[in-house]
């Protein structure tokens, strides 16, 4: 009886401890890399006046490569001011306005290429037909970090 007694202490002593089976575990597979990051920017710069004093705006696409290469495609130099606003459906898009003319950005994104589109104004916030300016090679899967107003 005794001995009974101490092979069942002997038992839960041992389970207790952690002598249960070690769970085997499956290799897992490696974790996939993160895509590449690149950012992009619709970028407005001061330009030199007109000849009769009007400011205007250098606008520039900017593309920046995970290794920090910047390529930098000069779209227009516009009249007036320009500035980002919020649009749906477009990474990023801005304005440029003077004395009642100006023109519309939208930049956007079409598989391997970032698109930048420009419309003269037709009117108060009223625009004609978007038209490509140029494109730049991104990824398809590349995860873009938008720079500008949002």
């Amino acid at each position: 009886m005794k001995r009974a007694r101490l092979s069942i202490l002997l038992a839960l002593a041992c389970a207790a401890c952690g002598a249960a089976t070690v769970p085997v575990t499956e290799p897992s597979e490696p974790e996939a890399e993160p895509p590449p990051r690149y950012a992009v920017a619709l970028r407005f710069e001061e330009g030199e006046p007109s000849p009769e004093g009007t400011p205007r705006t250098r606008v520039s696409l900017v593309r920046i490569a995970p290794d920090g290469e910047r390529s930098v495609s000069e779209l227009r130099v516009e009249d007036g001011a320009c500035y980002h606003r919020d649009e749906p459906g477009v990474l990023i898009a801005g304005v440029c306005w003077w004395a009642g003319s100006g023109a519309r950005y939208v930049i956007r994104r079409e598989g391997e290429s970032i698109i930048a589109l420009r419309a003269e104004a037709t009117g108060d916030d009223t625009y004609g037909e978007l038209t490509e300016l140029t494109r730049i090679d991104v990824p398809a899967e590349a995860a873009l970090d938008l720079l500008g107003a949002r």
